[in-house]
Formats: structure tokens, C-alpha cells, sequence
């Protein structure tokens, strides 16, 4: 008798019943958190650990964008996997229209369009999608889809079971949104806001897995935005350790370990449970880091931050500093450990793919702007089908300008709206976005452009209209 046979055989059964079995997603959000800023990423000063053992167990795409260069944007394409225009979460507020009604026209121009802070009804969230088919859903963090004290606009009206969010930008002492699982309506005093909701987040995981219920967890930490509180041992580590040449900031530096320390915990939790083979975990950023000046002076504020390396622009700009962030998926079995491609993908494609990972439908009267990327995380040789991703970027700030973007290939057009300026990059060449060719390439910028015209006018995107009491400078 064949004593392995009996052996072979119970694998097979047992494979076949992990394959049975209904996954797991687990999608952390860092804010703010810039292209290069994790050690598997390339950066010589932040220490991330967990994160470097998840890319090493998992699929990096160092060609990963995010829908927007600011935070609500991204987040609304994130949950209705739309284009930004279509959701018509424009931007974080309207605080232009406000200094026009308090008497403070402002000096652009152009005027923006109207913002819309939150998700329609009728869009089908991602959330929804989960939910509908069988999954317990749960969010805790930073939401930004809506205002607070809206029972339309928050996480349990849009598809979450269980959800937990911060009201205020502080890591400390900050203030919770009423309901939720905890009736907590304040951090506890001396407790970090990723500790807090990590700690929520693991107890989602155990209530679900105790009762064999598949789960759904979004996790969209504040880390790494300002204002940059920190514990004081991640920040006395720093302060003793030598700068590196791209970063050297030790407070971002204490941040980014902190978050590190939250995605650690939350691996740690899968594997206690049994679950971290039948579960997709996704790290991504929604939007670029904030960039260094060369002065070392963080925007307005005098505060240094991080270097996006050697990327142009950063948050708030459609350069690549704005709109470049990590991406990394895990799925034991599915994607193959320690993998990297080259593939450009974008905040949208996380709709149809996380679906499609946990084998579910997309609702049949929603249809997401990205693509399912699932051939590709099975294999990082693939290619993705040719198509162009697209960028429309409304506000006005002292971070970048309002404009539009596509990438087409290795090719980059962007169109600026208050003086119509054009710029158009090879990224295979110029990754830095130094030399403009549009004067050189003038009949490929005119089909970018008119390209991207046509792709504004197909998702409804707003004009600028002009402002009345514009004053040119003489």
C-alpha cells in the first residue's frame, strides 16, 4: 500500500477547502504618504519593516497612482471606483466660494467649480458591493466623504456594518464622530489615533472570524498627514539617527514607524486567526507625499516634511510628486511573493479588483471607471490592456494648479486651466518631468489634448469659469 497516497489525497481535500473558502480584503489608506517613502520603495532614512515584509511576501507596482493629488477626491474614487469628475467630489471644500460671500474675491482668474463633498445615493459604493454579497464590512480612520453630523454622508449609509472616525486633524486628544462601535466621542487622553483605530480594526477581524463571517476592512489611517505629533520613543529613535541624503525629517520619520507598527499588527492579527492565506491585504496612499523645498520650508508652515526623490511637485499637484504612491497586494497562493511590476495602475482599479479577488460581481447598475487588474497580480510579466489614465485636478492652492492629465503609454500630457498652459513628458525619459515637449511633439500635443478634451466633456467635468472681479497685474 502507497502510505502517501492517503497523505496526497487529505492535501488536496484541505486545498480544495481553502479554495472553498470565501477571502478576506483588507485595504489600509495612508494620507499623504509619498511614492518613495517606505524602505521597499527606496527610502535611505524611514524605517518600515512590516511593510518591507509584506512586499517581500507579495506584489509591489512602482507605476501605482493615486485619483487626485489631494486626500477626498481620491477617497470617493476609491469607494465608487469613478473617474473624479463623475463623483463630483472635487476637492476637500469650497473655500473659495466662501471668501467670495464673506467679501474676499479671490485673485484667480478663473473660479472653481462647484465642490460636492459627498458620495450621491445612487452610487453603488464599494462597501455596498461587499456587503450585498455576504461580506461584514468595517471602516476605521479618516473618512472624508461627507460631513459629520449627516447620517447620509457617513460610513453605515454607505454599505459599512461597523465604523469608527476621527472628526479633527490630531494624533492626539482629537475628537470621534458619535455612534459607531465605541461610544467613545474622544480619544482617550495619551492614546496615538492609529493605536486606536488598529485596536478597533483587529477586534472587527476576531468578531468576524469567530463566527466564520467573511470580512471586508478598510483602514484609512491618518498617518503620515500633519500635524506631526508623535510618540516620543519613535521620535527620540530618530532624532539619534543619521539623515539620509533624499530623507531626514524625524518626525515624519516617527510617523511612518508608527504606521509601520499599525499594518505589523494587522498581520499579526491574520496569522493569529488563521486567516492571512484566504485573505487579500492592499496597502496603498491616496495621494503624493509633501514635498521639501529646497530651503527645507514645508509649504507656508515652516516645517520640514518629506522629498518625493526624483519626482517633480507633490501633494496638490498633478505632477508625478502628487499623484505617484505605493501600492503592495498580498494574497498567499494568488499573488507570487516578492514581486514587482512595472504596470501602470490607478485608485479606480481597486473597485473591480478586490471583487474580482474575493470572486464577486460587480453591481450590475454600477459601472467602475478602472479596470480589473487580477492578470497581472497573477503573473507581474502580463500586461495590462493599452488605455489612458486620466486626471481632473480643480483646486486652486498654494500646492499646484488646477488642471487636467492623461498618461498614455509612456507619454504624460497635462493642460493647466488659468493661463492654458501646456506640458507634455516622455516618463520612460524624463521621469523628472524637466524638458516640455509639446513645441517638439506639436502634432502629438494636439491629439493629447484633444484627447483629454474629449474625455472631460465624457465625464461631465465642470468649467472654470471666469472670475468677474479678476484684477490683471500691471
Amino acid at each position: 500500500m502507497n502510505l502517501l497516497k492517503p497523505l496526497f489525497i487529505s492535501c488536496l481535500a484541505v486545498a480544495a477547502l481553502a479554495a472553498a473558502q470565501t477571502p478576506n480584503v483588507v485595504l489600509i489608506l495612508a494620507d499623504d504618504l509619498g511614492w518613495n517613502s517606505l524602505a521597499c520603495f527606496g527610502s535611505d532614512y524611514y524605517e518600515t519593516p512590516n511593510l518591507d515584509k509584506l512586499a517581500s511576501q507579495g506584489m509591489r507596482f512602482d507605476t501605482g497612482y493615486s485619483a487626485d493629488p489631494i486626500c477626498a477626491p481620491t477617497r470617493a474614487s476609491l469607494m465608487s471606483g469613478w473617474d473624479v469628475p463623475r463623483h463630483k467630489v472635487l476637492r476637500v471644500s469650497d473655500a473659495q466660494r466662501k471668501d467670495i460671500k464673506k467679501g474676499n474675491p479671490p485673485k484667480t482668474r478663473l473660479l472653481q467649480p462647484e465642490h460636492q463633498g459627498y458620495l450621491e445615493p445612487e452610487v453603488v459604493t464599494l462597501a455596498e458591493a461587499f456587503q450585498s454579497q455576504g461580506y461584514r464590512t468595517g471602516m476605521f480612520g479618516k473618512w472624508h466623504l461627507g460631513y459629520w453630523k449627516n447620517p447620509d454622508h457617513l460610513p453605515p449609509a454607505l454599505g459599512f456594518d461597523e465604523f469608527k472616525m476621527k472628526r479633527e486633524y490630531k494624533h492626539f486628544d482629537t475628537k470621534l464622530v458619535a455612534g459607531g462601535v465605541n461610544s467613545d466621542e474622544q480619544l482617550p487622553e495619551g492614546v496615538y489615533l492609529t493605536d486606536y483605530m488598529c485596536d478597533l480594526a483587529l477586534a472587527f477581524m476576531q468578531r468576524n472570524a469567530d463566527e466564520k463571517q467573511p470580512f471586508f476592512l478598510y483602514l484609512p489611517d491618518l498617518l503620515v498627514h500633519s500635524p506631526f505629533e508623535t510618540i516620543q520613543k519613535d521620535l527620540d529613535d530618530f532624532e539619534a539617527k543619521p539623515c539620509g541624503k533624499m530623507h531626514h525629517d524625524p518626525a515624519l520619520g516617527a510617523m511612518l514607524k508608527a504606521l509601520d507598527r499599525t499594518v505589523g499588527r494587522v498581520m499579526d492579527k491574520l496569522e493569529e486567526l488563521g486567516v492571512a492565506d484566504n485573505t487579500l491585504l492592499v496597502f496603498t496612499s491616496d495621494n503624493g507625499g509633501v514635498p521639501l523645498k529646497i530651503d527645507g520650508e514645508w509649504w507656508r508652515k515652516m516645517q520640514p516634511n518629506t522629498s518625493n526623490g526624483i519626482l517633480k511637485g507633490g501633494k496638490g499637484a498633478i505632477d508625478e510628486g502628487g499623484i505617484r504612491v505605493p501600492y503592495i497586494f498580498r494574497f498567499p497562493g494568488r499573488i507570487p511573493a516578492n514581486t514587482l511590476s512595472h504596470e501602470a495602475i490607478i485608485t479606480q482599479d481597486l473597485y473591480p479588483t478586490l471583487l474580482k479577488q474575493a470572486g464577486l460581481n460587480l453591481p450590475k447598475n454600477h459601472k467602475p471607471d478602472g479596470i480589473d487588474i487580477s492578470a497581472v497580480l497573477a503573473d507581474p510579466k502580463k500586461a495590462l490592456p493599452e488605455r489612458t489614465l486620466y486626471w481632473f485636478h480643480s483646486n486652486y492652492s498654494y500646492a499646484g494648479r488646477a488642471g487636467m492629465a492623461m498618461r498614455e503609454g509612456d507619454w504624460k500630457f497635462c493642460y493647466y486651466f488659468e493661463n492654458e498652459e501646456q506640458e507634455m513628458y516622455n516618463l520612460a525619459d524624463d521621469l523628472a518631468e524637466e524638458h516640455n515637449l509639446v513645441s517638439k511633439y506639436p502634432e502629438r500635443a494636439k491629439k493629447m489634448r484633444t484627447k483629454l478634451d474629449a474625455w472631460a466633456k465624457s465625464v461631465n467635468a465642470p468649467p472654470h469659469l471666469p472670475n468677474p472681479d479678476y484684477k490683471p497685474k500691471k
